[in-house]
């Protein structure tokens, strides 16, 4: 993972520009979400209830999606110079331990008299290409 941020500007932006990063979902990850967001759900958390829903066993929470959507905004795409102003998540498949994700963004549309742009976003299992979650960015670019 880059330390560093981008540092693109929004002349610098265009209409169809990608950025992608991968990101392991682990029992650590859960973990940390639970302690951080407060979510402590024994869908998430406990093991031997997990077994007894319909997915079998502990999934990872849907929001660590929004996670990794902040870190594609503010270090990947469009990075520095970025505020994030509204970000939509569609869930569409369970995230687990021992997910390899593949997390996109592309810009769709600029919109000049505001330098915002927005950005399509998604979620993706980095083997299947399954899409977990997505939805769509909108980012104000300072410079």
């Amino acid at each position: 993972m880059p330390e560093e941020c981008q540092q693109y500007t929004y002349a610098e932006l265009e209409v169809g520009q990608k950025a992608e990063f991968e990101f392991m979902m682990t029992d650590e990850v859960i973990a940390d979400f639970a302690k951080l967001s407060g979510d402590k759900s024994p869908l998430h958390t406990d093991a031997a209830y997990s077994t007894t829903t319909a997915f079998g066993r502990p999934v990872g929470h849907g929001m660590i999606a929004g996670m990794l959507f902040s870190r594609l905004v503010g270090m990947e795409l469009p990075g520095k110079y970025a505020v994030y102003l509204s970000q939509t998540l569609k869930f569409h498949q369970p995230m687990f331990s021992g997910d390899r994700l593949i997390i996109k963004g592309e810009i769709i549309k600029k919109t000049d008299a505001f330098q915002m742009i927005t950005l399509a976003t998604g979620v993706y299992h980095g083997v299947t290409g399954i899409l977990f979650v997505d939805g769509d960015a909108l980012v104000r670019v300072l410079q």
